[in-house]
């Protein structure tokens, strides 16, 4: 049997950690494998898949309900549980993807070729060495672990601050920049600082691995299964084409800033210090929109006094979310998922993963699906409740799939049906609807509502969509060799200073890893979802538009209600990955690529905006301002 062709690794759930990719591998092969004396008998390969499907279905939903009960309670007694049941499946998995490879699928029809393609693959899991295996297990493990845990003890306060909601809260609403860099660098010191040496095993661990499924290292494996030629080159095309309302933003921004905290706080390359920002990574700036929308003479829309007045907690931001996809007659949550999530942080004070997670526990009566988040009554929780649900919406219009394809064919698509639907939800008219807007005022001015309005969808959807793209470009050299665990940082903000125009606040050493500050980071997923789904949702808005018979401006449109836009969206989610990610596209937009002349449309108006200030200090140096490259003081 010759060794396989190209495999890749693909979370079974958008939001997983890395336990995730480890233990639900095989969903995410693109590529044909074949062997040397290959069986040709069709009736034996579908009868394998039947056989696959039955049994990882079995297997699966045992290590989902682990994984969750892991993550409600992350104790080491219940990861032990969880390692022990992903050891069980990993030998499973060996065995499913070497008996699938004795198949030549050439002549097999296109949905057992494709079943076979998804099946016969191990990534991460080609690796048999005992002792390996267990370390690369181990060592995301303590990555993750350290990043739950991770806190900032600042002076005046308290009780040390995690990530969520406390420090979030701290950057949205504080403006004492000195508080602000001591909070920043404290997290960085708490999460990436404290596992760079374990991160630079695992890409060694995992480069191994991959080398032994076909590719030449774990970056190649992630980008094979978005079935471009050049992938990185295409992405890049896209990038560039919403550079210059990026660039004309963020002379706005800096410009608003600059007022607030004084020009001598910005350095003259024209960076923005990203402390600054309202976010703790600087990778949306939408928290403090209330400094950064043009006209203050217009009511901002912002819900969070309402939810708060209003008694709104987890549980009822979901029932909220849950009418809106109702109302496109899409199914209600299921008993079990409204039983067996959770949706606030536990009283009892014990160690939980608050990061937003979704789950498909893959039972047989398949209503089994949950969620976890530590949901706060604000408005960017609002939001993030629909997105979350959009994932479990997801599950349910291909549950009834086998299980090979119980899965969209892009992670950026399942990412992409939430925040598609969130584009409505956030819209006047809809809020309004909701009783958490209130009418408007006589002298009310529309177009001014308007710019203020995409001024802050901006502030979340082109920062975060440049911010994306540079999470995996910096993972892919890393995981190429290109760049080396010294240059880690300065690598990481080299890309930052250039493509995104911010700084870091002070100098940085090379024992730094700043990047390890986002989550994604040492979970091991990858972030290009991010920027596919925040293109692809905007087409996707578009096309449900078009079908709810909408005529207006694109960042009016409000789909609630819509049953023919909903029958749209459940027929593409429905396919799962039975099809290729480009025939999914076409099902609902009629288009075969990503186009991002529906997000730059949705915008006009605030392109148009910005265009007329006349803003003269547009852009900034390539270089950061500070040096990212001071070498460690040698030990005495």
């Amino acid at each position: 049997m010759v060794k396989s062709s190209k495999i890749l690794v693909q979370s079974s759930s958008i939001s997983m950690m890395a336990w995730i990719h480890l233990f639900l591998m095989l969903l995410s092969c693109q590529s044909v494998v074949r062997g040397q004396g290959s069986s040709t008998n069709q009736a034996k390969a579908q009868a394998a898949i039947d056989e696959f499907n039955r049994r990882a279905e079995l297997i699966a939903n045992t290590a989902m309900r682990a994984l969750f009960d892991f993550y409600v309670n992350m104790t080491a007694h219940n990861r032990a549980i969880f390692d022990k049941h992903h050891q069980v499946y990993k030998v499973y998995q060996l065995e499913t993807a070497r008996k699938m490879s004795r198949f030549n699928t050439a002549n097999f029809p296109d949905e057992l070729k494709r079943a076979i393609k998804i099946v016969a693959h191990l990534g991460e899991a080609a690796q048999t060495d005992p002792v390996k295996v267990k370390r690369l297990t181990d060592v995301k493990g303590k990555m993750t672990t350290i990043y739950g845990k991770a806190e900032v003890c600042l002076a005046g306060y308290t009780k040390c601050l995690k990530r969520d909601p406390d420090l979030n809260h701290l950057f949205k609403t504080s403006r004492n920049p000195s508080l602000l860099l001591k909070a920043w660098k404290g997290f960085r010191d708490a999460t990436g600082k404290k596992f760079k040496n374990d991160y630079e095993e695992y890409v060694s661990l995992s480069n191994e691995a991959y080398a032994i499924s076909g590719f030449a290292d774990t970056g190649e494996g992630w980008r094979d299964r978005f079935e471009m030629v050049n992938m990185e080159a295409e992405m890049d095309k896209l990038y560039e084409k919403i550079l210059p309302f990026y660039e004309k933003l963020h002379a706005y921004v800096r410009n608003k800033l600059k007022k607030i905290y004084g020009a001598d706080k910005f350095p003259k390359t024209g960076h923005i210090p990203v402390h600054l920002l309202g976010d703790p990574l600087g990778q949306s700036w939408e928290h403090i929109e209330k400094d950064l929308v043009p006209y203050d003479d217009v009511v901002p829309i912002d819900i969070t006094p309402e939810l708060v007045r209003q008694n709104y907690n987890g549980k009822k931001m979901f029932r909220t979310a849950e009418k809106f996809f109702t109302s496109l007659g899409l199914e209600k949550m299921t008993q079990k998922f409204w039983a067996k999530s959770m949706m606030e942080r536990p009283k009892d004070n014990r160690s939980v993963s608050c990061w937003p997670k979704t789950g498909d526990m893959y039972d047989k009566a398949k209503d089994d699906f949950r969620l976890q988040q530590c949901v706060t009554p604000n408005q960017y929780h609002f939001q993030t409740a629909h997105h979350e649900m959009g994932h479990i919406v997801n599950f349910m219009a291909y549950r009834n799939l086998p299980f090979v394809f119980r899965y969209s064919p892009l992670s950026g698509f399942h990412e992409a049906v939430g925040d598609t639907i969130a584009l409505s939800v956030l819209t006047p008219d809809h809020l309004r609807k909701l009783n958490l807007l209130g009418q408007p005022k006589k002298n009310h001015n529309q177009k001014k509502a308007d710019i203020n309005y995409l001024m802050v969808t901006a502030l979340n959807k082109l920062v975060l969509l440049r911010y994306a793209y540079l999470i995996d470009k910096w993972r892919w050299s890393v995981f190429k060799g290109t760049t080396k665990p010294a240059d880690y940082n300065k690598y990481w903000w080299r890309l930052r200073c250039k493509y995104q125009g911010v700084s870091p606040p002070v100098k940085r050493q090379s024992s730094d890893f700043d990047i390890g500050a986002l989550y994604h980071i040492p979970q091991g997923t990858d972030y290009i979802r991010y920027f596919v789904g925040l293109i692809a949702q905007f087409q996707f808005h578009k096309a449900l538009c078009d079908t709810a018979k909408y005529k207006g401006p694109l960042h009016h449109c409000n789909i609630y209600g819509s049953k023919a836009a909903g029958t749209a969206l459940k027929n593409m989610m429905a396919l799962g990955r039975s099809k290729s990610w480009r025939d999914t596209l076409q099902q609902l937009t009629g288009q075969r690529k990503l186009d991002v002349q529906p997000f730059l449309d949705y915008f006009k108006p605030l392109i148009d905006f910005l265009d007329k200030q006349k803003l003269t200090d547009v852009g900034w140096k390539q270089s950061c301002p500070v040096d990212c490259e001071k070498p460690n003081k040698p030990k005495t």
